[in-house]
């Protein structure tokens, strides 16, 4: 099936729920290098303090400091690698580390911050940024010897790379990775966060009861240590226990009645079983222990909003704008309630106040869909050109969503007009290119679709997306169906776990009658995610491969589910006439 875009290729879109993927400006990176907090040391206003440096030396650091300040990180970043080498002066070391991570370039990272391990043995923020990059690069052995100083150190240490990695792992390096763990976690026994990431593996190793263990040894050696709580009762849900996960929330809760985020967790297990008098008597005492707390008001507002209950999160947003903090997040979620209860004007009202801030791309991008919703399409179309204009930086954002409004509307051809239009402006944007491939193939333009992605793949071959989606028009259309394999298994190498991808290797293996195949492709990208077409190609070969009545039962739960789908009713009826 054609997927959306991955998180590097996909527009931002229009919904209103997903604010965090607001993309920044683009000539965000150009800050100013030297403002970062931790490179202003007391005494030592320019970082470098008495040391002495050759003529080529002081040169080239300056140049540095120059490109830094005119937004040339990438120079900066070359001339302080380059003196970090040859001086191996910690301070230039250091320098050229945090450029190296206020710039996300990961390997220049892993390589500075090990030189700064080599030429500082003892910096704490060394060995950090070290066992971090580390882990990133799977060199786990490594990364647990820095962890292992840091803890010698009684320092803090993130794991949390540790465990998103570990989540990557095959089974024999992950079953490894565990024993280094757990010889570590034993040698520092007394350490609660390595034992949580400990536990968290085991759990990721799919040793439930063993990860269960080791949760509860957790509370003997820090009672206080929430994270160990909420860890044990999100494991006992998962395992079927929830009456469990409760008691021990409710227990726990009530030895430890200042924890402020045990309350929050319980009152969402409790909002999650209907027990809403419950879950209020706690997010009230959660809110009486810092009244004036504006991150414990927003998080009190989202946990009413994801649960649905818009109403009660209304509260906390208005009071927010009333003590004038978050404010751009509490007009936005403000403008979700009302969008929700019909009330457009004031959503719409709400939106128009949402400044520059992580919001402020999809508040932009709403109200041109409310504007849309009213029957006001050129109003629409009109606010989307203005914020291109006033807002360059977001210009393709904004393409994009625009062309998805006329495209839910099946204005096709104004969608496909304004992306063109776009990709004048923006030449070869992937992202531009990937939707109006999709665009042209809907108005059955495919030879331009085909042409437009492989533009895509041309210029980024790791493209997961483009890959698919060629693949999937070739094998949908039952032509040079070889070559569409060759697409498809290249994207299922790069994302073998996106259940539009493994729908579409399901559905080429169908079309080249590897019946078997096909169907445990497609059983395992329906259990991942029972989408419609998913469920119409599931039936499909199910029904070709003799299992009559599973496909059945596949469509009819799916078109309970959607019953307005064409694809599944056209797919019925094909075979149920």
């Amino acid at each position: 099936m054609y997927g959306t875009a991955s998180s590097d290729d996909a527009s931002s879109g229009s919904k209103i729920h997903q604010p965090e993927k607001a993309i920044e400006p683009e000539n965000s990176s150009t800050k100013n290098i030297r403002s970062h907090p931790e490179d202003k040391r007391d005494g030592d206003e320019d970082g470098f303090g008495e040391s002495s440096f050759s003529p080529e030396t002081l040169y080239s650091l300056l140049v540095g400091e120059i490109a830094g300040h005119r937004g040339r990180l990438d120079v900066a970043l070359n001339q302080y690698i380059k003196q970090a080498e040859v001086t191996r002066d910690p301070k230039v070391v250091a320098r050229a580390n945090r450029i190296a991570r206020y710039m996300r370039a990961p390997k220049p990272t892993l390589d500075t911050a090990l030189l700064w391990v080599e030429v500082e043995p003892n910096a704490i923020e060394a060995k950090q940024v070290a066992a971090q990059q580390l882990i990133i690069f799977g060199r786990y052995d490594e990364a647990l010897e820095q962890i292992d100083t840091l803890l010698k150190l009684s320092a803090d240490i993130n794991l949390d790379g540790l465990i998103q990695s570990a989540s990557r792992l095959d089974p024999q390096a992950l079953g490894t990775l565990i024993i280094s763990v757990s010889k570590l976690s034993q040698k520092h026994a007394k350490n609660a966060k390595l034992m949580l990431a400990h536990g968290l593996l085991l759990e990721i190793n799919k040793r439930d009861s063993d990860a269960l263990k080791i949760f509860k040894c957790i509370h003997k050696i820090q009672a206080d240590y929430t994270p160990a709580y909420i860890a044990q009762a999100r494991l006992l849900t998962k395992m079927g226990k929830r009456k469990s996960a409760k008691t021990l929330l409710a227990k726990a809760v009530k030895k430890h009645k200042q924890n402020i985020r045990l309350r929050l967790f319980y009152a969402q297990e409790l909002i999650h079983d209907k027990e809403l008098n419950k879950a209020e008597k706690q997010l009230s005492a959660a809110q009486a222990l810092s009244p004036s707390d504006s991150k414990l008001l927003f998080t009190l507002g989202m946990i009413y909003l994801e649960n649905d209950l818009t109403e009660q999160a209304r509260p906390y947003f208005e009071r927010l704008i009333n003590i004038a903090q978050n404010t751009d997040n509490a007009h936005f979620y403000l403008a979700v309630i009302d969008e929700k209860a019909g009330r457009l004007e004031p959503a719409l009202e709400h939106l128009r106040k949402v400044k520059p801030s992580k919001t402020f791309v999809n508040a932009r991008i709403q109200i041109a869909n409310i504007l849309d919703q009213q029957n006001k399409s050129a109003e629409a179309a009109e606010a989307m050109a203005s914020d291109r204009e006033k807002f360059p930086q977001f210009s393709s954002i904004f393409f994009l969503a625009q062309s998805e409004l006329l495209a839910q509307r099946e204005r096709y051809e104004e969608s496909y007009q304004l992306l063109e239009q776009a990709l004048l402006v923006h030449k070869d944007h992937p992202q531009l290119l990937y939707s109006k491939a999709m665009i042209a193939e809907k108005m059955n333009k495919l030879d331009i679709m085909e042409k437009d992605l492989l533009r895509i793949i041309d210029s980024n071959p790791q493209n997961a997306s483009a890959l698919n989606a060629l693949g999937y028009s070739l094998a949908n259309r039952g032509e040079r169906l070889d070559e569409a394999l060759t697409y498809i298994t290249r994207a299922y190498a790069l994302a073998p776990d996106d259940p539009a991808i493994i729908d579409s290797m399901g559905w080429v293996l169908y079309r080249l009658n590897d019946l078997e195949k096909a169907v445990a492709h497609l059983r395992a990208a329906y259990k991942k995610m029972p989408d419609q077409e998913i469920a119409a190609h599931f039936g499909e070969v199910l029904w070709a491969s003799g299992q009559k009545e599973e496909a059945k039962s596949v469509w009819q739960e799916s078109l309970k589910k959607n019953p307005e789908s064409e694809i599944l009713k056209v797919v019925i009826k094909r075979f149920l006439p």
